[in-house]
Parts: structure tokens; C-alpha cells; sequence
């Protein structure tokens, strides 16, 4: 056992010798460290032997006390036997004893009957006062406890009663009023179990104790359960059944009730479509649905984390919304031929746009019924066409693209994906406009403004999945299609379709719009991304050398500004759009100086004024190359370097000057990140880092007159303040 420990020990103490020599500068500190070591070690032997020292003092007194309690127990046990002896003496001294003894007995039952006489007589009071407790929610549970002491008593009363009648009717009179009381309460309890949504939200405390109070049924029924399994007895049995309270199978039948009163409350004619009748307006019904939709949300929200997990209180309300809402639907498919066109694609929309797609985002899928199948008879010929058409359209579209390379149109790089697709849209639209119904055509604008988006999504889609499969010249395409030529397309769309219907459509139809074009700035912008990181891609490996042997030698910066200067020259500049081309190269500089910062701190490379000179000489590289591009923007993103690169040369007395321009350019800079970067400087000793942090949190103590609120900065970007104590682990303190 002492040879393994002592194996262990040794293991232990070369990983720490390890761990203070991982650099080849720190073997000049060698003698002080054995120094600092063996100090340690002496006073943990010191502090040692004095707990020894104390734990045998304690142990010593502990001993003695064991054995005076060992003499007390054994002088107790003597004086009982004496007492004992003198008591049996005692009574063969006393004449009577037989009658006094009875007598005394007597006398005991006497109180014992008044007091039960008196606890009897307090019940009328204590019914009132559970009565007034019923009157706020809050108390329920409480409710609960004093009526199952109530009806203990009840019981207890009448086992322990003499088998006269006048006792058994005294007894009833008394508890007459406690079958009342009891279903008052299970009234209050179901009531409340009605309200479970609201109240979860709003006083979710007073739910927890309706939950309590279910809780402690179900064990009860499960106490009389076992007993009756034990005695032979089926507790499915109808005839056993009335012996369990089942609270829990009411919860849940009064919650269900309560679902389908939500809807009755809240969707128009709900009953009379419950019995056949005939549906509301669709709009105003999935106005309705869409806010009971949002139920499940707060059901998931709210009220599951009230409920223990064996309760599945999601589950049990998705499937009851689901159901109410397949009957909704029922009735507006049976009743198909009065509702108009708008109305069906209302519908429709409203189950694929907004109803399927909240439940996945709660994580449910496959519910049976499938609701698109009870709106199946709402499906006609011109919807199903106009949709396949379309989505085949843009399916095509964007195969076509990635197979064919960009055209140079005015020095851009273009594609027909604009052209060939406002024409699909055009046509599908002219086709609807001869039926001169504004409601029609409106609805056709809506599917083919869903095709746009449709269309902006897959191209968003392709750009996430297959980027490193697309051609830069197809990138480049994109984004000029998107940001220009689409964009354009849209406005004078939007002008012609207002001009061809009536209000309130001619109006709607430019909100309808807005998100369009929203849509391709944003695909635009995400293009923009990829471009980025086709460029990135091919520096990576020249990113990862930072701050490495290679980077001290100046070159590794040197390439990254050279491959910039091949992309941005030689493939991209003049082929873009210029104001996205800015953006490329504000998105460019911002990840070279994420990555910069993000390998001073991650290489945990001791910090020199060779480290200082190299960073600056990197900053003026940088600063020359995308100031050309980026303006004064470039100084403004460079000036992070700069900062640094002062706190790293800077003598100790300085560098709480240094951190208050880190700060003041960078809000989210901490003093924990600052400690961390103090921690790489090898040339300060302990005090002199101690020295400068004091001054840094003097800084930070005092208050300076920018936005310490606004914390989006490159570290915040690099998440670098939530990893310094995975990456400085035993070098920063927390």
C-alpha cells in the first residue's frame, strides 16, 4: 500500500516538475523554484504534525469521556434495580392497593374520554376554518392534509366507539358535514386542474401543491391496491375501484375538458363545428388557432417543468391540441365547396408554414392524424400545379446555375437565375390576373413571393452545405444577382402587381414583398461569407503558423497579405459589386484579426519584445494592405493590435495606461483576460505582474467615460473570456 502511494506521489510530482518546465526559458528559474518548493514542503510537514498533534489530544479526551459515561450507565443500571427493589417493598405496605389501583385507572379514562370529548367538540371549528382555507388557491394542499385528518379521526372515532346506537348517531352528526366539505374540496382541486395553464404561468406555486396533493392520493391508492392484490382481490375490478380515489386519471380528464373549452372560448362557431355545423371565416379561426398554437409553447415553458416527468404533460397536450385542431380542419375539408379559394390556401399555409414548423421547433413529429391529409379535399388542380411548377422552377434554376459557369456582363460575373425566374414568376402571375379577382390573384402573388423565398432559401441552403464545392467565379455570380439584378426585379414587380389590384391588396402586397427583398440582400451578404471562407480556406494553414517559430522569421503575415492581394486583385475585385466588395474586405480583416488575437492567447507563447516587434511590423503589413480597401475602417480594427502590442513591451508602471486604451477600444476586454496575457510576459517577475493588474483594476474601479455596457468586441467574438480558464489552467487565477 505505502509503495504505491509512494509510486503515485512520485508520478504526481515529475508531472508538476513537467508542467513548471513546458518552456526551455524557464530552466533559469530552476534554483528558485526548488526553493519555492521546499518552502511549501516545510510548512505543510509543519502544518502536518500540528493536526496529528491535535487529532491524538481529541482522540485522548474523547477516551476518557467514553469511559465516565460507561461508570454513569453502569451506576444508573444500579440505582433502578434499588429503586425497583424499594417499590415492590412498598407496596406490600400500602393496604388497599387492589381498589386504589382501580380506582386510578378510573380516573385515567375519565381524562382520556375528555379529551376526546373536547377534540370531537373542536371539529364543527375545524371544518370552518378548512372551509376558509378552500377560499384562496394557495391553501389547497393545506386543505388537503387537515381534510385527511379529519376523515382519519372519523374513522378512528368509530372503531374506538362502543356499539350503541346513540354513540354511532352522536358520531354521525358530528361528521355530517365532512362528505360536503370533501367534495367542496375535489370541486376546488378540478377547478384548478382546469386552470393549469394559467396558473403555471402566473402562480405556478399554487399548481405545485395541486401536483402535491395528486401525488399523495396516487400513493394511498397504491397502499389499497397492495393490500387488495395481497388479499386476493383484482383492483381493475369495478367493484374494487370505488375504494381508490384516482385523482390523477381526473386530473387528467378535467385537463382535457379544459382544452376543448380554450377552443371553444377562442375559435369562432367551435361548437357548432364540434356537432357538423357550419365553420367561421378561415382567417379568423387560424387567427385564433395560431394563439392557442402558442399554448404549447408555454406548455413547455411553463408548465412540464411543474409536473414530474412521469405526468408527460407535453406529450398529453400536443396530442389534445392536435386532435382539436384535426377537428377544426375536419369541418372546413367537409364543408369545402363554401369556402372561397383564399380560404383554402389560408388553410393549407397555416398547417405547412406556422403549425408544422412550430411543432418540430418543439420537437415533435409523425402526430396522427396528419393534418395536411385532413385538408386533403381542399387541394385543387391550379393550387397543386402552380406549386409543383414552381418549386420544380426553382429547383431547376439553381441546378442550372451551379452547372453552368458565370457570364461577364459590364465587367460582373452574372447568371440567368434572375431572368429565369422573375419569368416563371411573371407568367404564373399573368395567368392569374385574367380571372380579374383580386382575391385570386393576390393569393397567386403569395405563392409566388413563397417561390422567392423558397428559392433565396436554397441558395442559402447550397451556400452553407456544398461552399466548398462552388466555384468563386459562381460565388461572386450570387452575390451580384442577388444584390443587384434580383433586388431591382422585385421593386418594379411590386409597382406592377399594386397597379393591378384592388385595396387592400394593392397595399398588402408591398409589406407581402418586404421580406423578399430582405431575402436577397441576406443571400448576398451570406455569399459574401462564403467567399470569405474560400479565401480562408486557402490561408488556414498560414493562420495556424501565428506565433509560431516560422512567424518570429516574418513571413507568415507576408503570405496571408500576399494570397489577400491574388483573391482581391486578380479574381475578385471589379467582377463584384463594389460596396459588397467593402464588405468582403471588413469581413476579411475582421477574421485575420479574430485569429490574431485568438493565437496570442491559444499558443500560450512566453511574450517578449521579440513578440512586440513582430506584432508590430504584422499591424503596419496589415494596415497598408486593407487600408487600401477598407478606409479608416482597417485603422479601427487594426488598433486592437496596437494596444496589445503596447501592454506586451510596456514597462510594469505602464501598462495600466496601455489596458485603459485596450479597454476603451475594446469594452469587452477583463481583467481576467488581461491577467492571462501578463501571465505569457516572461520578463516580470510575480510582483511586478501583481503590480500591474493592481493598476488595471484601478482602471476599472475608477470608471471611464465609454460604454463598458457595449461588450461586442473581438474577444467577445472569439469567445475568449468563457475559455481562459480551460486555456490558462493553473497559470490564471478565477
Amino acid at each position: 500500500m505505502l509503495e504505491a502511494f509512494t509510486a503515485e506521489a512520485d508520478k504526481a510530482a515529475a508531472k508538476r516538475v513537467a508542467d513548471l518546465l513546458s518552456v526551455p526559458e524557464q530552466l533559469t528559474t530552476v534554483e528558485a523554484t526548488r526553493n519555492s518548493i521546499s518552502r511549501k514542503c516545510s510548512a505543510l510537514e509543519a502544518n502536518l504534525k500540528t493536526i496529528v498533534q491535535t487529532q491524538i489530544e481529541e482522540a485522548k479526551e474523547a477516551l476518557s469521556t467514553l469511559k465516565k459515561s460507561v461508570d454513569l450507565t453502569v451506576g444508573i443500571r444500579d440505582d433502578f434495580k434499588h429503586i425497583d427493589e424499594l417499590c415492590r417493598d412498598c407496596k406490600e405496605l400500602i393496604g388497599d392497593y387492589d381498589i386504589i389501583k382501580g380506582v386510578n385507572r378510573a380516573r385515567l379514562n375519565l381524562l382520556q374520554t375528555l379529551k376526546e370529548l373536547e377534540r370531537l367538540l373542536r371539529i364543527p371549528q375545524q371544518m370552518a376554518r378548512i372551509k376558509a382555507l378552500l377560499e384562496h388557491d394557495i391553501n389547497i394542499l393545506e386543505a388537503y392534509t387537515q381534510i385527511r385528518g379529519m376523515q382519519q379521526l372519523q374513522k378512528t372515532s368509530f372503531q374506538v366507539a362502543n356499539a350503541t346506537q346513540a354513540e354511532i348517531d352522536i358520531l354521525e352528526r358530528i361528521f355530517e358535514a365532512l362528505d360536503d366539505l370533501v367534495r367542496k374540496f375535489e370541486a376546488k382541486l378540478f377547478t384548478l386542474s382546469k386552470q393549469c395553464i394559467d396558473l403555471c404561468q402566473k402562480h405556478p406555486a399554487v399548481m405545485v401543491k395541486v401536483v402535491q396533493v395528486i401525488e399523495k392520493e396516487e400513493r394511498c391508492d397504491q397502499l389499497i391496491k397492495a393490500e387488495m392484490i395481497a388479499k386476493g382481490l383484482n383492483p381493475q375490478a369495478s367493484e374494487n375501484t370505488s375504494q381508490l380515489q384516482l385523482y390523477r386519471e381526473l386530473f387528467f380528464q378535467h385537463v382535457k375538458t379544459s382544452v376543448y373549452e380554450r377552443f371553444q372560448a377562442r375559435i369562432p362557431n367551435f361548437e357548432e363545428l364540434d356537432a357538423g355545423g357550419e365553420p367561421a371565416a378561415a382567417d379568423e379561426a387560424l387567427k385564433a388557432a395560431s394563439q392557442l398554437l402558442d399554448d404549447l409553447t408555454v406548455v413547455l415553458d411553463d408548465v412540464v417543468p411543474v409536473f414530474p416527468d412521469s405526468y408527460g404533460m407535453f406529450v398529453f397536450y400536443v396530442r389534445e391540441y392536435h386532435l382539436q385542431f384535426n377537428n377544426m380542419l375536419q369541418s372546413y375539408a367537409t364543408h369545402s365547396t363554401k369556402i372561397s379559394p383564399q380560404e383554402m390556401l389560408q388553410l393549407v399555409n397555416w398547417v405547412k408554414r406556422e403549425y408544422t414548423p412550430q411543432l418540430k421547433r418543439l420537437g415533435v413529429s409523425d402526430l396522427k392524424p396528419d393534418l395536411l391529409d385532413t385538408l386533403d379535399p381542399l387541394y385543387d388542380a391550379y393550387r397543386n400545379r402552380i406549386r409543383g411548377l414552381l418549386e420544380k422552377a426553382v429547383e431547376g434554376i439553381i441546378q442550372q446555375d451551379r452547372e453552368k459557369r458565370p457570364e461577364v456582363v459590364d465587367g460582373r460575373y452574372i447568371t440567368l437565375a434572375p431572368s429565369l425566374l422573375f419569368e416563371y414568376v411573371n407568367t404564373q402571375m399573368s395567368i392569374a390576373r385574367d380571372t380579374a379577382d383580386s382575391k385570386f390573384l393576390y393569393s397567386v402573388v403569395r405563392e409566388c413571393s413563397n417561390a422567392m423565398i423558397l428559392y433565396q432559401q436554397a441558395l442559402s441552403e447550397m451556400l452553407k452545405a456544398d461552399w466548398e464545392e462552388i466555384e468563386l467565379e459562381s460565388v461572386i455570380a450570387i452575390v451580384n444577382n442577388n444584390a443587384d439584378r434580383s433586388y431591382d426585379q422585385v421593386q418594379v414587380m411590386v409597382q406592377k402587381i399594386a397597379s393591378m389590384l384592388d385595396e387592400p391588396y394593392s397595399t398588402q402586397v408591398v409589406t407581402l414583398f418586404e421580406p423578399v427583398e430582405g431575402g436577397f440582400h441576406d443571400v448576398a451578404k451570406r455569399a459574401v461569407r462564403v467567399i470569405a471562407d474560400i479565401i480562408f480556406r486557402d490561408m488556414k494553414e498560414a493562420l495556424d503558423k501565428l506565433f509560431s517559430k516560422e512567424w518570429y522569421e516574418g513571413t507568415i503575415v507576408g503570405s496571408v497579405v500576399m494570397t489577400l492581394q491574388e483573391f482581391f486583385k486578380d479574381e475578385i475585385k471589379g467582377y463584384m459589386l463594389d460596396s459588397y466588395f467593402r464588405k468582403l474586405a471588413d469581413d476579411c480583416l475582421e477574421r485575420i484579426v479574430n485569429t490574431y488575437v485568438e493565437q496570442l492567447f491559444t499558443k500560450k507563447q512566453p511574450l517578449g519584445p521579440a513578440t512586440a516587434q513582430r506584432m508590430q511590423d504584422d499591424q503596419v503589413l496589415l494596415s497598408r494592405f486593407f487600408g487600401e480597401h477598407c478606409g479608416k475602417r482597417a485603422a479601427r480594427q487594426l488598433q486592437i493590435l496596437i494596444d496589445l502590442h503596447d501592454v506586451i513591451e510596456s514597462e510594469p508602471e505602464m501598462i495600466s495606461l496601455y489596458f485603459n486604451s485596450l479597454v476603451k477600444n475594446n469594452p469587452d476586454c477583463t481583467l481576467t483576460i488581461m491577467q492571462a496575457l501578463l501571465s505569457l510576459r516572461t520578463d516580470l517577475d510575480k510582483a511586478q505582474k501583481e503590480e500591474a493588474l493592481d493598476g488595471c483594476r484601478a482602471v476599472l474601479a475608477n470608471g471611464v467615460a465609454y460604454d463598458r455596457e457595449h461588450k461586442d468586441g473581438v474577444f467577445s467574438r472569439i469567445k475568449l473570456a468563457s475559455r481562459i480558464g480551460g486555456i490558462f489552467s493553473g497559470l490564471v487565477s478565477k
